[in-house]
Parts: C-alpha cells; sequence; structure tokens
C-alpha cells in the first residue's frame, strides 16, 4: 500500500474493520432463518458485498481509503456497522469516489 507510515496504518485499520464487517454480515445473512425464502435477493446482496471487499482489498492508495471510509468505526453492533457502511458508499458515490 502507498502512503505515509501513519495513513497505511489508519488504512490498514479501516480495511480490517470493513472487510470484518462484510464476513461477519455474510455468515449473519445465512444463518438467518429466512435465508433459503430469499435467497436469490440475499445472494445478490452477499454478492455486492463481495465485490466491494474484492475492489477494498485490491486498493493501494491509503489516501484514498482514508478519504472513502473516513466516517467508518467499527462497533460490536453488526447492523449499525452495515448501516454506516452503506451511508459511506452512497455518500462517497456522490462525491465523485468509487473503487474500480
Amino acid at each position: 500500500m502507498r502512503g505515509t507510515e501513519k495513513q497505511i496504518n489508519w488504512a490498514t485499520e479501516l480495511v480490517t474493520g470493513i472487510t470484518t464487517t462484510i464476513d461477519e454480515m455474510i455468515i449473519s445473512a445465512k444463518a438467518n432463518p429466512r435465508y433459503e425464502s430469499v435467497k436469490a435477493q440475499a445472494d445478490t446482496m452477499i454478492a455486492m458485498w463481495e465485490d466491494r471487499k474484492a475492489k477494498l482489498n485490491a486498493c493501494m492508495d491509503a489516501g484514498y481509503v482514508i478519504d472513502f471510509f473516513r466516517g467508518f468505526k467499527k462497533s460490536a453492533n453488526l447492523m449499525e456497522n452495515l448501516s454506516v457502511m452503506q451511508s459511506i458508499y452512497k455518500i462517497s458515490a456522490n462525491n465523485g469516489y468509487a473503487f474500480k
């Protein structure tokens, strides 16, 4: 990853928190008793988050990761984390940021 040592540490912390949250969400979604009844929709959502995770892990610019996810702080509440992440993706997309 490119950036100063401080940027790389911060970006790595953000990437770890976000990828962990995505993994937790996928496990939770598949463990949900309603998963089979909404499997097609759930799998589409899971694929979207897996794609976001892959793009995030491929990003080598610490400053870009920090700019994109600046407001994210992982908490113990999965739903809160997902809500914050979804908001960040929407706001960042509206401001022209996107992982390619």
